[in-house]
């Protein structure tokens, strides 16, 4: 009955401190959601001014292009209608209710900003109705002008509520914080409570117990634990000479298992860094040879094949890129391989195919060639651009493979990169393709045509260009000839009209040009357009000025 009754007690103490930290556990858990509730609503308010800045620039854009090429009707009406829609969506959705509780208090300054802000945009809502009326240039000008002042302020106060947002956020989570902290370091003082109770009324009556099993598992009891326990103490001394017994016959068995696990974490280890090598030569060369040769290279080494081959899709047929592990005359023989030969079940693989005996390969020339190499089995891996077969990635073995299926996703990966390679290539040069097309036909235009920088500088003159104010093919006008300090522009007082394109103008004017730019004079009349060139963020860091030979009238 005195067993009993410990072994009750025991139990029912282990209850209870089992409950203590699940409560404690569940309390924390309450809290932590409770503080971390609401948080959401501020990253959707920042995210909303976000998009609503995005909105009110992208609006500004669209109506100085209409206002910079004088007509409102084409595409970009329909575009700035859109934008207004957005925006005063934007706008009711920053009049919510909840959004407003975020800032009650002595931080009110979120409501009188947003306020401001709506007031503004009804302004401009005003004047932007106002552009499906507009019959001049002027008045798009007029409504231009009110729209994109007011619309700047927009975009100020925006930032502004997006800042105070930020911060109030922050501060927000840092007082739940401090109050978490305060939470957790109450709790870790009520288990340190917990646990000495519990070291106190149930670990101090097993030191004895684990004092000698400490001493058993040093080597200081001739092999054996006693076992002179009474109660459950007792069977667990047996218990554990059982287990000690059991795991000495299988040390060996253990040792052998270690060794095998070691043997595989090596191989891991060697297919991460053949990816890490591939990757490497992906992001520095575009040369679809070297990432192909480096791929095959670490692949052989890291699952010990003994040949790997690269073929890329060319027409109707696959091409060899790249081979290695095979004789000398492999690349002549197996150089072109029809589609047909990769058909699996009327269609190519998009997943790779294990051929533990070659007699199943797919039958053609490149059969007979991996047979005349001694090639037993074969791994073949298509590689995938844009979800398409532009080529496959096939590694061979001569000798018979157990357990190929291993290496599938180290391949699907390598095959991947190889992929990847593929589209940079096919990138690069259509990119290539187009730039040189472009710069051919701003050479070639029958009219003059320079681009400036902001202090005036030559940045870029087609032939005709030379050719007009004095030079020739040969002349290097970038970066020495500088239009602000032209003789004749000064000498007429044209710089101001090129100046006004720097302010967002096109400007129509003509020049009678006398040059002696090579020694000779040289006195030609044009007519010259002048207009700005925006950058992606809207700004204006560049003119451009064309010429036109045809007399003004």
């Amino acid at each position: 009955m005195t067993k009993q009754a410990k072994t009750f007690s025991t139990t029912y103490k282990f209850v209870l401190l089992a409950i203590f930290f699940t409560a404690l556990f569940v309390c924390n858990i309450w809290l932590l959601h409770k503080k971390t509730q609401g948080m959401e609503r501020y990253d959707e308010l920042h995210h909303r001014l976000s998009v609503l800045t995005t909105d009110i620039i992208r609006l500004e854009y669209v109506l100085d292009i209409s206002v910079i090429t004088k007509n409102y009707e084409d595409k970009r009406g329909g575009a700035i209608t859109t934008d207004i829609i957005n925006i005063d969506k934007s706008f009711k959705d920053l009049a919510r209710a909840d959004y407003a509780q975020l800032f009650t208090g002595d931080n009110r300054e979120f409501i009188e900003v947003r306020d401001s802000m709506m007031a503004d945009w009804k302004a401009i809502f005003s004047e932007l109705k106002r552009l499906g009326e507009v019959k001049t240039d002027e008045e798009l000008m007029l409504i231009h002008n009110v729209v994109d002042m007011n619309t700047f302020i927009l975009s100020e106060s925006a930032n502004r509520l997006a800042e105070f947002v930020e911060e109030r956020k922050i501060i927000v989570l840092n007082h739940r914080t401090n109050i978490l902290f305060l939470a957790l370091a109450v709790s870790f003082l009520a288990t340190l409570v917990a646990m000495f109770f519990f070291y106190l009324r149930m670990i101090s009556p097993f030191e004895r117990f684990f004092t000698t099993l400490l001493a058993f598992l040093q080597g200081d009891t001739r092999g054996r634990m006693a076992e002179n326990f009474s109660g459950d103490l007792g069977s667990i001394a047996q218990a554990v000479n059982i287990s000690f017994e059991k795991r000495r016959e299988s040390s060996l068995d253990m040792s052998q298992k270690l060794h095998q696990l070691e043997v595989e974490v090596c191989a891991k280890v060697g297919k991460l860094n053949a990816l890490n090598s591939v990757a490497m030569m992906l992001a520095s060369s575009l040369s679809q040879y070297e990432v192909f040769m480096v791929a095959v290279s670490e692949v052989l080494s890291a699952v010990g094949a003994d040949g790997g081959m690269v073929y890329l899709k060319e027409g109707g047929m696959l091409k060899l890129k790249v081979s290695k592990g095979f004789s000398e005359t492999f690349f002549y023989k197996g150089e072109d391989v029809p589609l047909s030969e990769k058909y699996i079940g009327g269609e190519l693989a998009k997943e790779p195919v294990i051929f533990k005996d070659l007699n199943k390969y797919p039958e053609g020339n490149l059969k007979q060639v991996l047979l005349a190499e001694g090639v037993v089995s074969v791994i073949s891996t298509p590689i995938l651009n844009e979800n398409k077969v532009v080529g496959f990635f096939d590694v061979a073995f001569s000798q018979e493979e157990l357990d190929m299926g291993r290496h599938l996703a180290f391949l699907k990966a390598i095959s991947s990169n190889m992929g990847v390679a593929v589209g940079y290539s096919a990138l690069f040069c259509k990119e290539h393709k187009t730039s040189t097309s472009l710069e051919r036909v701003i050479q070639q235009i029958p009219f003059g045509l320079a681009v400036f920088s902001g202090d005036g500088l030559c940045e870029m003159a087609n032939s005709a260009f030379k050719n007009m104010i004095g030079g020739d093919n040969s002349t290097n006008f970038v970066g020495n000839y500088n239009i602000f300090k032209d003789d004749e522009f000064v000498r007429q007082g044209l710089s101001t009209f090129v100046k006004n394109s720097y302010n967002g103008r096109i400007m129509n004017f003509g020049a009678e040009y006398k040059s002696s730019y090579l020694g000779v004079d040289k006195v030609e009349t044009f007519k010259v357009v002048s207009f700005p060139i925006y950058d992606a963020e809207g700004n204006i860091s560049q003119v451009a000025l064309s010429f036109d030979p045809a007399k003004t009238p």
